[in-house]
């Protein structure tokens, strides 16, 4: 859940200010964190962000790229690019002269909600992608009936529509008052209510921070632990090392898959973490308005929440340094041409290499097929190579 509600006021529309801050050093590091986060790394951060989303959804619909994991990344693309768009939007709050107009203010609630259900979607997705990819790699037999295409599309919907429902509530904590030439955003009285916020913050920070960060290391402990024990039977079971292949090998593969899994749950707990602490915090202690523990509690809320825009970001990152079918693709989507280039200049590469091999003494030099070898053929071949 988004901690945006930290930098706001819960005082009356009557009043027209908020209460003076109490601690100068405390306000200090309130306003430069403000300052930092919503004016200099969100406009460059949300940028990248969006892009990198917009290209992840475009290359998980490629044909080639077609399967129940795509659908979940592709989802999860979207809602990250919605998070991004509506934090953007938020921000423009810090710039008076872009969020003067009346009709910015009246769907400024919405937009919280809209941040706080994109959010969630988002985390909820990449709990479920765990999920799907510990079945299809621990359990391949129930795999191929469970992680289907129609499968992963209905529960992408059942998802999205439970994190709405739930996170419904968020927009009407606030409303927008209009007082001495100034909008305001103020809690409503059931923003305020004591009741509504142990419960509702309970259950939000139980549903969308603790369960799914529990689940995440779960299910991955098993998923490598999965993979390390294929990899070893994998090794004693054949002896063979070619060259060639190993970049596609299925051992090689399963690495990589390893590596971009634990790569996501270490993203989840430095993004997220935070983010649950301050609100199990805030659900015990409410800090009276103008206090140097508030004034800190909304300076830590902005960097929370930039961590949160952070993790929106990463994934596309994750996907372009860990997946080379990702790279791949998305260098024959939108740059074929040099995806053609890099291809001639691996193949030279390649036959360079195998063309300098030196001859063995009982071993004549012969060309290396680029093509794996079928088992007949490999047999065949290593039948002709003995002495």
């Amino acid at each position: 859940m988004d901690v945006n509600a930290t930098n706001m006021t819960t005082g009356l529309c009557s009043d027209g200010v908020s209460a003076p801050d109490q601690d100068p050093t405390a306000a200090v590091f309130r306003d430069q964190t403000r300052f930092w986060v919503q004016r200099v790394l969100i406009p460059i951060v949300v940028p990248i962000g969006i892009l990198g989303n917009l290209a992840t959804i475009v290359v998980m619909s490629r044909p080639r790229m077609r399967s129940s994991t795509s659908h979940y990344l592709a989802a999860l693309a979207v809602f990250d690019l919605v998070y991004l768009g509506a934090v953007f939007t938020l921000s423009l709050t810090h710039y008076p002269s872009l969020s003067s107009s009346a009709a910015y203010w009246r769907g400024w609630p919405v937009w919280i909600a809209v941040t706080d259900t994109s959010s969630n979607t988002s985390i909820w997705l990449t709990v479920t992608f765990t999920v799907e990819r510990y079945v299809a790699v621990c359990h391949p037999m129930r795999g191929k009936i469970l992680c289907t295409e129609s499968r992963a599309k209905r529960l992408i919907f059942f998802v999205m529509l439970i994190c709405i429902l739930i996170t419904l509530p968020t927009m009407f904590e606030w409303e927008v008052c209009f007082k001495n030439g100034i909008f305001r955003p103020i809690m409503t009285q059931m923003g305020k209510s004591d009741l509504y916020r142990s419960v509702y913050y309970w259950t939000t920070a139980l549903l969308f921070t603790l369960i799914p960060l529990i689940l995440l290391v779960i299910f991955n402990s098993f998923l490598i632990q999965s993979v390390r024990y294929s990899s070893t039977l994998r090794r004693t079971l054949t002896h063979r090392r070619d060259i060639a292949t190993e970049g596609s090998s299925p051992s090689s593969q399963e690495r990589k898959i390893t590596i971009m899994l634990i790569a996501v749950v270490v993203l989840f707990l430095i993004c997220q973490l935070p983010t649950a602490i301050m609100l199990l915090i805030s659900i015990f202690f409410t800090p009276p308005e103008g206090s140097g523990d508030l004034a800190i509690q909304q300076g830590l809320g902005n960097i929370f929440n930039f961590l949160m825009t952070v993790n929106a970001t990463g994934n596309f990152v994750l996907y372009s340094l860990l997946s080379q079918k990702y790279r791949r693709t998305f260098l024959q989507t939108f740059c074929p041409c040099l995806k053609g280039r890099m291809s001639r200049l691996r193949s030279v590469y390649q036959n360079t290499i195998y063309s300098t091999v030196p001859e063995s003494p009982q071993r004549p030099q012969r060309l290396i097929s680029l093509q794996p070898l079928s088992a007949a053929a490999w047999s065949k071949s290593s039948q002709q190579d003995q002495p």
